[in-house]
């Protein structure tokens, strides 16, 4: 139940760091910077329970890993039954969020609706042609092909 806030924020913190990052190589960076700060605290606690930190953090570490917590058995089926609750409703709500996002982008609504591109000719000499703004065709005889998706002219 404690390491649920930790695992929440962890998944947060990884998935804004994924989303600002701009190439593969940040995402790699950033996700080893959050597992290293992670880390932090294991390794804080192991040097203390080996003495590094003085007698007395020694002793407390050594007091916290032998520390056992006894659980009552009274309402062991509620909480059972909560967390199952808790699973299926967090799983529900990421479906309809899953399920949104794909109707809006089967919408169109994620589109880009102009294109701006240059194109340098060096490579191949005709390709400078295609350069300028490419708007999108939302109708006409192109939207009638079956195909959802947007086309572009320029």
């Amino acid at each position: 139940l404690f390491d649920f806030p930790t695992v929440f924020f962890g998944l947060l913190a990884a998935f804004v760091l994924s989303i600002q990052s701009s190439t593969v190589f940040d995402v790699v960076l950033n996700v080893l910077g959050v597992e290293f700060v992670a880390n932090l605290d294991n390794v804080a606690f192991d040097l203390g329970s080996k003495g590094y930190f003085g007698r007395y953090v020694k002793r407390a570490t050594i007091d916290v890993s032998e520390a056992t917590f006894h659980r009552e058995k009274d309402n062991a089926w509620i909480k059972r039954v909560l967390h199952i609750i808790i699973a299926l409703t967090v799983l529900i709500a990421t479906l309809a969020g899953l399920i949104i996002i794909f109707y809006n982008q089967d919408s169109n609504i994620f589109s880009i609706r102009e294109i701006h591109v240059q194109f340098n000719d060096e490579v191949v000499p005709f390709l400078g042609m295609f350069s300028g703004c490419y708007a999108a065709v939302s109708s006409g005889k192109l939207r009638n092909l079956g195909n959802r998706r947007f086309f572009y002219e320029q």
